[in-house]
């Protein structure tokens, strides 16, 4: 009976260990079936690198518009001009963009003018040279948009322009016919300025050709506000060669000015055709121009008879215009 019950509780037990595996086996599938499987961990999504391009310009230009001096009036000859600029894209579509451009032009014609006054007649002889700069400063943000198969941008910015001329005459003069005939050597100088600034909107863009040729476009508007300045000054030193007083010497000075505080509009534009020798660097050569509408004021004299209260000087404003051809090394990293 002893060896029977021995052999109960061995069933006993085998019986409860089967049972128990039998429970347990269904949870560790289910654990197998939950567990995570490893696999490769995906790489990092790189963050976006913001783009710089930069570009350099030299050309020629033409200025146009109205005339200094009036014996005869006239105009710079061609001059030279150069510019740098950037674009700076620290997210798409976004753009900072900016420029520096500078230019002068110098011209040089004689003096020839005679004034009456009653029965005195003034002959003078000489040169006059006039020299003309300009510059300005863009800076804006501008924002890429489609515009069928090209690359386009607006931008909206500010531009600062300064432009300058300086009129300088150098003569003989001879005083005829009068009570007191006179002879000697006049000077005068004549500066003209705008200085000024405001807002500006332009659209710029490139439209591919095939192959490494590509056109490049752009115009923009502007209105700025400003002061605009002329200041005539000379001086004439001479003897009185005849009449009461012959061998007396003298000396006359002149001063006239003129100003105010204009807002002009400008508008330029500028088209080239460019070579993309990779596709980071590329050579374009265009035709640029750029108006600035009554941004200059110039003093002339009236009439060439003089009253008895002596000329009469006028102030008058005239454009300016620079246009020519430009050529332009772009790179972006």
């Amino acid at each position: 009976m002893q060896h029977s019950s021995h052999g109960l509780r061995i069933a006993l037990l085998a019986g409860v260990s089967v049972v128990a595996l039998a429970a347990a086996a269904p949870s560790a599938g289910a654990a197998d079936v939950n567990k995570p499987v490893l696999t490769k961990a995906p790489p990092p999504v790189a963050a976006p690198k913001d783009t710089w391009t930069w570009w350099i310009e030299g050309g020629a230009f033409h200025s146009d518009g109205g005339n200094f001096g009036q014996f005869p009036a006239f105009k710079p000859d061609w001059g030279g001009e150069g510019a740098v600029g950037f674009d700076w894209q620290p997210f798409a579509p976004m753009h900072v963009v900016g420029q520096f451009r500078y230019g002068q032009a110098t011209k040089s014609d004689p003096l020839h003018s005679v004034f009456t006054s009653g029965p005195t007649t003034i002959t003078t002889n000489g040169t006059q040279s006039l020299r003309e700069d300009h510059w300005l400063i863009d800076f804006g943000i501008g924002r890429d948009f489609g515009l069928g198969n090209t690359h386009a941008m607006w931008t909206l910015g500010i531009r600062v322009a300064d432009l300058r001329a300086r009129l300088n005459t150098n003569a003989s003069f001879v005083s005829a016919g009068g009570p007191t005939p006179a002879a000697g050597v006049s000077t005068a100088q004549e500066r003209s300025t705008f200085v000024g600034a405001g807002p500006r909107f332009a659209v710029q863009g490139d439209i591919p050709l095939g192959g490494p040729w590509s056109i490049d476009w752009g115009a923009g508007a502007a209105v700025l506000f400003g002061e605009r300045n002329v200041q005539v000054t000379s001086t004439a030193t001479g003897t009185v060669t005849g009449g009461l007083g012959a061998g007396t010497n003298f000396v006359a000075t002149t001063l006239v000015h003129a100003s105010d505080s204009p807002a002009i509009f400008n508008v330029d534009a500028q088209a080239g055709l460019s070579y993309w020798f990779s596709p980071n660097v590329k050579f374009t050569v265009s035709y640029r121009f750029d108006e600035y509408f009554r941004a200059l004021k110039t003093i002339t004299v009236a009439s060439t008879t003089l009253g008895t209260g002596g000329p009469v000087f006028v102030a008058s404003n005239i454009d300016r215009s620079f246009s020519g051809p430009m050529a332009r090394l772009t790179w972006k990293y």
